[in-house]
């Protein structure tokens, strides 16, 4: 996967604010890539996935770096002040489920058209009160460590009318899109 400052450059001259994996094979088409490449680069592939983690080639980002308007891939990294495109420090639109009063209601949003909100329980244990177009149900408990928004939520129980249903990702194309704590419930 690119460093966000990469992925943030190629959304911006794309002109979108959010690539999902319909939008990679066009985008593909365009810069001169392989629609499994762009998926790859975008982090478009399951976590698990060897593939996501993998280093672009050095003649990908060559053709990448042109197409974003640099002289080569040296120039592309040198501007965003990198040395190397294996990691970065950025900052994160996060909520700590640690941190939160019991009785607070979340909402969070993720393609397509996605939106549940649910109540936090204490010890990292959601209710889910509401959905739209998810798989999760009302009255469905679920653990979770933290959300992130641009990343997948991520659920290592979920608990369905007593059965524990197991491990749950959404937002498995470009992550939650958007993280809202409501309001508090007493």
């Amino acid at each position: 996967m690119l460093p966000q400052s990469i992925i943030k450059l190629i959304k911006a001259r794309y002109g979108k604010q959010q690539i999902y994996s319909s939008d990679c094979a066009p985008l593909a088409n365009e810069i001169g890539l392989s629609e499994t490449t762009m998926k790859r680069m975008l982090g478009l592939v399951g976590p698990e996935s060897k593939e996501r983690h993998r280093i672009p080639r050095s003649s990908t980002m060559e053709i990448l770096a042109k197409w974003l308007g640099y002289s080569s891939q040296q120039a592309l990294i040198s501007d965003i002040g990198e040395q190397k495109i294996s990691s970065e420090f950025t900052t994160f639109d996060i909520i700590d489920v640690s941190r939160l009063p019991e009785g607070s209601r979340v909402q969070l949003t993720y393609e397509p058209s996605r939106v549940v909100i649910m109540t936090y329980l204490g010890n990292c244990e959601f209710r889910i009160d509401n959905t739209k177009k998810s798989k999760l149900k009302e009255g469905d408990h679920l653990k979770v460590r933290h959300l992130i928004k641009g990343q997948e939520l991520i659920a290592w129980d979920v608990i369905r009318d007593g059965a524990n249903l197991g491990p749950f990702r959404g937002g498995k194309d470009g992550g939650l899109t958007s993280l809202k704590i409501l309001e508090l419930i007493k």
